[in-house]
């Protein structure tokens, strides 16, 4: 984006423009990453008590399996913050 219009810096403008490219580009990756193969049991539940504001009471394998993928922190928050927008939007 920066070098389509020729700058060197990002201004806070900038920010919307670059989450929707994400948003619309990584929709296939977000659909994927809440319904990974291998999980024994269901990912997205589990996401959307996140985004609502709970802490999920997670086994240790669960919460390992999250980390690993990338979805959540060690924390337990979400590990991109866009997957909690992107989950309410395509909710609606």
């Amino acid at each position: 984006m920066l070098k389509t219009t020729k700058r060197r810096r990002a201004e806070l403008k900038d920010v919307e423009t670059v989450d929707q490219i994400v948003f619309e580009q990584a929709a296939p990756f977000f659909r994927d990453s809440l319904n990974p193969r291998g999980a024994s049991f269901a990912v997205r539940p589990v996401i959307e008590q996140i985004v609502a504001g709970s802490t999920p009471e997670l086994s240790g394998n669960q919460s390992r399996f999250l980390i690993r993928r990338g979805l959540i922190t060690a924390a337990g928050t979400l590990a991109f913050p866009i997957l909690g927008r992107w989950l309410n939007e395509s909710a609606e």
